[in-house]
């Protein structure tokens, strides 16, 4: 299997994810409204092996938690499971319109927050008030500005190709 996405530029992804949460961070002190970290896991997850998937929904999922400040660990173990997800089921699953991907998103989104408080529940930690409709901004603003990525970083990395002139 060919890899799409080098080793070089996930690590470039990785600081610009770093440089924009400590934006947003500043900009929405309430917490960050939109999981970038989740988005890059499924588009890296979307275009590379397994591993590779899991892998960097580990080292995303803990830029996540050191960004909104929980335990460490536990956003890193939902998009682990996300990451690894992603990469299995891309033969099955492959939403191409903008619509469809913003439905997989909030999915994704849903399963995401799911992973996360279930872990939370388990450590016993409470929940804070108003969380389900911070979660539920939360999924709609992830899966549109993702859908947007996807297609904006698609035409730019698989630009499409004109065969009328063979």
């Amino acid at each position: 299997m060919t890899e799409t996405i080098p080793k070089s530029e996930i690590f470039i992804l990785l600081l610009v994810i770093a440089a924009l949460q400590w934006i947003l961070a500043a900009v929405f002190p309430q917490g960050l409204l939109v999981d970038l970290p989740l988005i890059f896991t499924v588009y890296i997850g979307w275009h590379s092996p397994r591993v590779k998937g899991a892998l960097t929904g580990s080292i995303f999922g803990l830029l996540r938690d050191v960004g909104l400040g929980l335990s460490l660990g536990i956003n890193g173990i939902a998009k682990t499971l996300l990451g690894f997800w992603a990469s299995s089921f891309k033969k099955w699953l492959a939403p191409e319109g903008f619509s469809a991907r913003v439905i997989f998103l909030m999915a994704v989104s849903a399963a995401d927050d799911a992973l996360v408080l279930g872990l939370l529940a388990l450590l016993g930690q409470p929940l804070l008030p108003g969380v389900w409709t911070r979660l539920l901004i939360e999924a709609v603003l992830t899966a549109l500005f993702g859908a947007a990525f996807f297609a904006v970083y698609d035409r730019y990395k698989f630009p499409s190709r004109d065969f009328r002139d063979l």
